[in-house]
C-alpha cells in the first residue's frame, strides 16, 4: 500500500478491502467453548430480540406545533409549506419599526 494512501487510511479512518475480509479462524472453536459461547450469545440474542419487540411500531406521531413561533414555523417555514412570506413579514417588521422611530423622534413634533 502506498504511504500517501495508508496514512490517509489511518488518519481518517476509511475501511480498506482487508477489514470486509473475516479471519479464518474465526468459526474454530473447542467443542466446550463453543458450547458456553452458544449459550451466552443466545441470552445476548433474546436481550436484542426484546428490545426491538418492545419498540414503538409504525409511523411517528408528530404532535400539534405549540406556542406563537411553533405554530408560525409549522405554518411558513417547516416541510412543505415553505415560502418566503417571512421575509416578507421581517421586511414589514422592520418598515413599521422603523416609521414608529422616526415619529416618536421627529414626525411627532412638527
Amino acid at each position: 500500500m502506498h504511504p500517501i494512501l495508508r496514512r490517509a487510511v489511518l488518519t481518517r479512518g476509511y475501511a480498506t478491502a482487508r477489514d470486509y475480509i473475516p479471519p479464518s479462524l474465526a468459526g474454530a472453536r473447542p467443542a466446550a467453548v463453543s458450547a458456553e459461547a452458544s449459550v451466552s450469545d443466545a441470552a445476548h440474542m433474546e436481550r436484542v430480540v426484546g428490545v426491538y419487540q418492545r419498540m414503538p411500531k409504525g409511523p411517528a406521531v408528530t404532535e400539534a406545533p405549540k406556542g406563537l413561533v411553533g405554530r408560525y414555523r409549522a405554518k411558513y417555514v417547516d416541510g412543505e409549506n415553505s415560502s418566503i412570506a417571512p421575509l416578507f413579514h421581517i421586511i414589514a417588521i422592520i418598515g413599521l419599526f422603523g416609521y414608529t422611530n422616526e415619529y416618536l423622534g421627529h414626525l411627532r413634533k412638527l
